[in-house]
């Protein structure tokens, strides 16, 4: 297994690592049809190949003075984007290799802090935990709309009920 810097190349397989990753995670829904870029931000974007498979991926933007990501620390950051491992590798010390070599690109930076944000996968969470990470802040999203806001739905055929 080798870690590498992530190329255009090597999208197709970063996609499939990414969905394979979060099938059975709180995150299965967030599906991308294409690798997120960074407009030109610095950012640490890491893929670990076996055999010219992806089977790891990590994406870490950087705060700049200009430009800031993270919301909790103060000083510069840096943001966790993703870290992936496909299923089939799991549980090998990709994850944790990947993160290492990502404290390496840090080391010449003046990042002072990482942060990331995650759901309530207990695996996943343990994972962050081992790396070192604490919880800062918990919220709830709730998505919907505001009472009164949506039309009833109508139903032809049945009697023209309303849902």
């Amino acid at each position: 297994m080798q870690i590498k810097k992530y190329s255009p190349e090597y999208e197709e397989g970063w996609l499939r690592c990414r969905v394979l990753a979060y099938l059975h995670t709180s995150m299965y829904e967030d599906v991308v049809t294409s690798k997120p870029t960074f407009d030109a931000r610095p950012s640490i974007e890491l893929i670990a190949v076996e055999n010219e498979e992806v089977i790891g991926i990590l994406d870490m933007v950087l705060d700049t003075n200009e430009l800031k990501t993270s919301l909790l620390g103060k000083g510069l950051g840096a943001f966790l984007q993703i870290i992936a491992v496909h299923p089939d590798h799991q549980s090998k010390g990709i994850g944790q290799q990947l993160y290492a070599e990502a404290l390496k690109h840090l080391n010449d930076t003046q990042i002072e802090f990482i942060e990331l944000y995650t759901r309530g996968d207990e695996q996943a969470n343990q994972f962050y935990q081992k790396l070192g990470f604490e919880m800062a802040l918990e919220t709830y999203d709730v998505f919907g709309l505001e009472k009164g806001l949506r039309k009833n739905l109508v139903i032809e055929g049945i009697g023209d009920k309303k849902l």
